[in-house]
């Protein structure tokens, strides 16, 4: 990336709908560990707000989106396209979302990763996040859930 994109983290809202299919399409593309909440996970009472944003970047004069975190019954959804891992953004959504349900006056998050992704497993950690529980998904893949204490 050149130094003259910029980067910014901003609410999705209707207006991006398309833009953020297209970011989610392609997350689902070129990762296997990219995973969604299964229909049992969720729940049917909402647990608290919600909120998602997408981490945009300007390249070449058009506003890419390329990455998004969202929390939503306090579990923390992130991702990160491959070409832009490794340069911080990841942690940047990160550290958004933990502000904001700090703002929200939450008293905990957690996420779910894949067990074999020791990077990820390494950052959340670094931000606080302990794990508490495994489990296997329907795709036969070991997910440790990590909880962050916020209050």
């Amino acid at each position: 990336m050149s130094s003259q994109d910029s980067v910014w983290i901003a609410p999705l809202d209707l207006q991006q709908a398309s833009q953020a299919q297209e970011l989610l399409a392609q997350l689902w593309q070129e990762s296997d560990q990219f995973t969604v909440a299964e229909e049992e996970e969720v729940a049917s009472e909402p647990e608290g707000p919600a909120q998602t944003w997408l981490l945009h970047c300007d390249i070449q004069q058009a506003d890419q989106a390329i990455g998004l975190a969202s929390i939503a019954n306090r579990e923390v959804g992130l991702a990160v396209l491959r070409a832009y891992q490794g340069q911080g953004y990841g942690q940047a959504l990160l550290e958004h979302a933990i502000a904001w349900a700090r703002e929200q006056d939450l008293s905990s998050v957690w996420l779910e990763v894949v067990a074999n992704n020791a990077v990820a497993r390494h950052i959340y950690q670094k931000y606080g996040f302990q794990p508490v529980a495994t489990r296997v998904n329907r795709e036969g893949q070991k997910l440790i859930r990590m909880e962050l204490a916020l209050r």
